[in-house]
């Protein structure tokens, strides 16, 4: 996504991640996103990483997933629309408070959250991820922040994440969404759902 940016930037301003166009509004539906939604959906986000070849179909799924459908793209052909059932990780909401667009971008920001594992389950009590027993209320997993790092985490509630100038999270669960403030909220379905059923 940071190499993506630096060619998706205006002047000298910090570049944006794929979903959004040079000046930070959402990618429409199309064939920029190879009709796999708006610049919101997760889904698109990714197509536009594999149609740009930043990404291979076999980097969008966790070895450890064992509910996704490969995207089957056929040789030197075009990529077809991905689905939420091709990939097995959540993307920063872009459909929430507008301070959480501020970081999607190549802004190299520590203490923001931008991907991770998705979180599996209906919502708190019965979250999982890939790397626990289904069903279990126990979410770890692996998540990505602006500077580029990344870090396994041992459950969904961070501490101190910030997003743009907006006031920084003292405790901020990455699947729960807090329309008052620009927090972390990862979508995995569209764009504005963070649990998946299965």
């Amino acid at each position: 996504m940071v190499t993506w940016s630096q060619s998706n930037q205006r002047g000298g301003n910090d570049g944006y991640y794929p979903g959004l166009d040079t000046s930070g509004n959402v990618v429409p539906n199309g064939p920029l996103t190879g009709y796999s939604g708006d610049g919101t959906q997760p889904a698109a986000r990714l197509w536009m990483l594999l149609n740009g070849g930043f990404l291979a179909p076999e980097d969008l799924a966790s070895p450890l997933d064992t509910h996704h459908a490969e995207l089957a793209v056929p040789p030197g052909g075009p990529i077809p629309p991905v689905t939420h059932e091709h990939f097995s990780y959540a993307l920063q909401s872009l459909a929430g408070h507008p301070g959480e667009r501020d970081e999607w971008k190549q802004t190299l920001n520590t203490a923001t959250v931008v991907m991770g594992d998705r979180a599996i389950g209906t919502g708190p009590a019965d979250i999982s991820s890939d790397w626990t027993e289904q069903g279990s209320g126990d979410w770890r997993g692996a998540v990505v922040r602006n500077d580029n790092s990344t870090a396994f985490e041992t459950r969904p509630a961070l501490n101190n994440t910030r997003y743009g100038q907006h006031p920084s999270q003292s405790l901020d669960n990455l699947f729960e969404d807090e329309p008052a403030h620009a927090d972390a909220y990862l979508v995995h379905d569209d764009a504005t759902t963070s649990h998946s059923k299965d």
